[in-house]
């Protein structure tokens, strides 16, 4: 086995989905988010104001359409008097009616303008949802949602023998649990029932294994960080930031200094005790799992395609790691005979 600290685990070769260009893509996002920005919130504000200079802003003075019959003149006084006499009548009509049609015209500019501000403000709401909604599809459409969002990757991470190594470390923190559990109960007072009974559903076997940590999904299960001791920590978190830490940047895109474990724990499914475990999906950014050892019948990881509404059966082999996004429904399928440890 190559030393950790020099080489990293060789796993490009196994992945069964080709991965993006990560670089590349986001590259094409970010000039395609500055294009049409550039156009919603420049280009669009400059058309609709241009446009709403060109309302027209109707105004009218006073109509007299006997204008042309009067005449005018410096001859004839007596002649300017009698069309005076002769039109006092219907002059005054003219300034009533004329008086109507200018409220009537500006009224109706008053409409128009009204009219005008509200398509301009429809146009210009509509014109903000529609970026708003082009660059929810920019991001919907990115790498990390339409495709590794999606997929589930397998490749191979650790040998067979450091597997048998954390079966063991298992074993042997379920026997640490036991002895701790079994000190604090002959301790306990009588009247304290309900550490009582968190005791003895240590001890209900298989003794020292923890059966209800995950409260909606429950497995029977060990904290690694918790159960195990320091060197056996050291010695998974070596391995795992090794291998599988560049695994999920190069699936993912994100630093590999920027992972961290969210709730790291080895379980138990066996045909006696717990055989599967219902569909759920997992409280974190992205999960996996390990197979620790074969020596069972049954078992394996079915993953749900909620949009087609079809599934896929995975049976890794051991050592062999299965990565997803963690709100991929997945669930545990039953072992019938054995004892399976992931």
């Amino acid at each position: 086995m190559p030393s950790m600290s020099t080489t990293t685990f060789p796993f490009d070769q196994y992945l069964s989905h080709p991965l993006p260009n990560y670089e590349y893509e986001w590259n094409i996002i970010i000039v395609k988010l500055i294009l049409v920005s550039i156009f919603f919130l420049v280009v669009v504000p400059i058309i609709l104001n241009k446009d709403s200079t060109k309302i027209p802003n109707e105004s009218t003075g006073i109509k007299n359409n006997n204008d042309d019959n009067v005449s005018y003149g410096t001859s004839n006084s007596n002649h300017k008097s009698a069309i005076k006499k002769a039109k006092r009548k219907e002059t005054k009509k003219h300034v009533i009616k004329d008086d109507n049609d200018d409220d009537n015209n500006n009224g109706q500019s008053t409409k128009n303008n009204q009219k005008a501000g509200l398509m301009h403000s429809i146009v210009l709401m509509l014109s903000n949802f529609l970026y708003l909604l082009i660059i929810f599809f920019f991001i919907a459409t990115s790498p990390n949602n339409i495709d590794t969002s999606r997929h589930v990757y397998q490749a191979p991470l650790l040998t067979e023998s450091e597997c048998l190594m954390i079966i063991d470390m298992a074993n042997k923190a379920a026997e640490r649990n036991t002895m701790t559990a079994e000190m604090k109960l002959s301790n306990l007072e009588d009247n304290d029932n309900d550490q009582k009974k968190t005791l003895e559903k240590v001890l209900k076997w298989p003794s020292g294994w923890k059966k209800d940590r995950h409260g909606n999904y429950p497995t029977t299960d060990l904290n690694v960080v918790i159960d195990f001791t320091m060197e056996d920590l050291d010695y998974i978190s070596k391995r795992l930031h090794a291998r599988l830490s560049p695994l999920l940047e190069t699936i993912y895109g994100i630093s590999k200094d920027s992972i961290r474990a969210n709730d790291m724990f080895v379980v138990r499914y066996d045909g006696e005790g717990q055989q599967a475990l219902e569909q759920h999906t997992d409280s974190s950014h992205i999960s996996f799992n390990i197979l620790l050892n074969d020596d069972f019948e049954g078992g394996g990881t079915r993953y749900h395609n909620r949009v087609e509404n079809t599934y896929y059966d995975v049976k890794p082999k051991i050592g062999d790691v299965l990565i997803n996004n963690a709100m991929v429904t997945h669930e545990g399928l039953p072992t019938v005979k054995g004892e399976i440890t992931s």
